[in-house]
């Protein structure tokens, strides 16, 4: 641990709370980076590299890992907002109800999960009016090649439909 610079208090497995999870989550991927470095510099100083679930077996169990951390951590960089909200070190961040549109008590990796499939939101009538607005936005003409001009190469539009 002391090699790949990570926090001894990261590898508490009882603590299992979205924010916490997010920070042994990045220092897993920081360490994975620090290794990697180490190893092609020649001053990896263990005669054996630790294979990745070695290494996350040092934050947590690896069925816990790819089971509930690595899909919707993996995803969210894309969502700015809810990684200011899980990184949140002073009072600029984001609260709760601006990232989840919804107020609870505690969050969990459930509540990501639906989050994320919801895009970005908790509360099912800001993920109505997402809809709406993504269908809003899909009307209108589709632009369609014809059949040469896939054959040619060509991007020429020549004809246009409405789509129904």
């Amino acid at each position: 641990m002391l090699a790949l610079n990570i926090d001894s208090g990261l590898s508490d497995r009882d603590n299992k709370g979205l924010v916490w999870c997010y920070k042994k989550y990045k220092a897993f991927n920081a360490a994975v980076q620090l290794m990697d470095q180490l190893i092609i510099q020649g001053k990896w100083p263990l005669p054996k590299k630790p294979s990745q679930t070695e290494l996350v077996e040092v934050f947590m169990s690896k069925s816990y890992w790819h089971s509930h951390v690595v899909k919707p951590f993996g995803v969210i960089a894309r969502y700015p907002q809810m990684v200011a909200w899980l990184e949140r070190e002073d009072s600029d961040s984001p609260d709760d109800f601006e990232v989840w549109n919804l107020q609870k008590s505690e969050y969990g990796f459930k509540e990501l999960k639906e989050w994320i499939a919801n895009d970005g939101t908790l509360d099912k009538r800001a993920k109505a009016k997402l809809e709406k607005a993504k269908a809003r936005k899909g009307k209108g003409k589709r632009v369609i090649e014809s059949d040469e001009d896939k054959m040619e190469g060509s991007s020429n539009v020549r004809k246009s439909h409405k789509r129904k």
